[in-house]
């Protein structure tokens, strides 16, 4: 989707008599100017639709700009459309209008973001692919003396730590660390699940909600990185590179009863924030973005175990995509899964994604305690009777994934 980037967004009415567009016009041109311009439909990215209006004045031209896959349109109607994204209801009200708008303009921001990064990761793969020849030829032209050494990182067998809490310089292997529990299947009946409170995902839960609670910074050591959170600033510092925090999260630690000892330590600080934040050998990051990414890392594929396949789901919100590494699918499944409670097991009957994706995604959304459980039966019958649907009809998930996707 090739949304323009401009300080405002381009609006139209489509189906509306006279006299409401006029009196449209003239409210978003008084009030609203500053975040959106109505054009004609040509030259519209957002089409505002009354669908009483426009069914009776169909016409074939405005209906192939409407369904442009470089225009959102939002539909105004008290009967319940299928496969749309955005519909609001009669009569029509400002405020939810202007809400709803609001919402769409965070929509289009997270798909020109994620944009961005794709041609940002395009030019970095494409710089690494020059360095690495030029690399290649000098290695061919040193001596044996001049060849590089490899680089230091972890060592890959975890019983090289248990005895102690220091740092190993040995090789790592990023790419087997990776390769070991990824789900590429698409056989959704028997997800592989993971228990968070084994892994730097559960105890980072745990030190942020203390956190959280004491106001106070909170420190996870292990013996793998240090992490120290900060509520207040809602950022964390960090000892380690990322690379070695990729490391950290595949490890297990948990308390060892027989033995009395533990593979981490949970404390809180006495010191202020402003004193870590000035810490030498401490990188700051992003509370939010850190989450995401160790539950991500953690999870590789798998499911968190307080997580049912047969379950209906919801997100209270979107992630913030401008900050969080994310692909085109978490989009497709952010856009399903703020308008409708959906399942697990629903998401993969219609989308052909392997469910290592759809359970890293889950596991993310979950750490940032934007996913809540829709106990209603109803919704999960109705969702069911969905499934049984003619296949061979596009669906609202079949044209939402297709039209995210680009």
């Amino acid at each position: 989707m090739n949304i323009i980037k401009s300080n405002s967004l381009t609006i139209s009415f489509v189906g509306f008599s006279d006299s409401n567009n006029r009196a449209l016009d003239v409210y978003f041109s008084e009030h609203l100017n500053q975040k959106f311009a109505v054009k004609p439909i040509e030259q519209s990215q957002i089409h505002i639709i009354d669908m009483d209006g426009y069914q009776r004045n169909k016409n074939k031209n405005i209906t192939d700009i409407i369904n442009s896959p470089d225009t959102i349109a939002l539909y105004v109607s008290n009967t319940p459309l299928k496969d749309v994204l955005f519909q609001i209801d009669k009569p029509l009200k400002i405020a939810e209008l202007v809400s709803k708008l609001d919402e769409i303009t965070k929509h289009i921001a997270a798909l020109n973001s994620l944009s961005q990064t794709k041609e940002k990761n395009a030019k970095v793969e494409s710089n690494k692919k020059t360095i690495k020849t030029k690399e290649m030829v000098e290695d061919k032209k040193a001596t044996p003396q001049q060849a590089k050494k490899p680089e230091v990182g972890f060592n890959k067998n975890p019983s090289a730590h248990k005895k102690n809490l220091g740092r190993v310089n040995q090789t790592l292997d990023e790419t087997k660390l990776w390769g070991v529990r990824w789900n590429t299947s698409k056989d959704i009946s028997e997800p592989e699940v993971y228990i968070k409170k084994h892994y730097l995902h559960g105890h980072m839960i745990e030190a942020y909600l203390l956190a959280n609670e004491a106001s106070c910074p909170v420190k996870i050591e292990t013996k793998f990185i240090t992490i120290v959170i900060l509520p207040k600033s809602r950022t964390a510092m960090v000892d380690q590179k990322d690379v070695r925090l990729r490391y950290a999260c595949i490890q297990k630690m948990r308390r060892n009863k027989k033995e009395k000892r533990r593979d981490y330590i949970i404390t809180k600080e006495p010191q202020s924030e402003e004193y870590w934040l000035k810490q030498p050998g401490f990188t700051e990051k992003n509370l939010e973005k850190l989450l995401w990414d160790i539950a991500l890392w953690t999870s590789r594929g798998r499911l968190p175990s307080d997580i049912d396949i047969n379950k209906t789901y919801k997100l209270k919100s979107w992630p913030n995509f401008t900050r969080l590494q994310s692909e085109g699918y978490m989009l497709c499944l952010t856009g399903i899964l703020v308008q409708k409670s959906t399942s697990i097991i629903e998401i993969s009957s219609h989308f052909n994604l392997s469910i290592g994706f759809i359970c890293q995604f889950f596991s993310g959304v979950q750490a940032l305690e934007l996913l809540e459980q829709d106990d209603n039966t109803t919704m999960l019958n109705k969702n069911k009777k969905m499934l049984n649907q003619n296949s061979s009809s596009p669906n609202f998930f079949t044209r939402l994934f297709m039209k995210l996707a680009g």
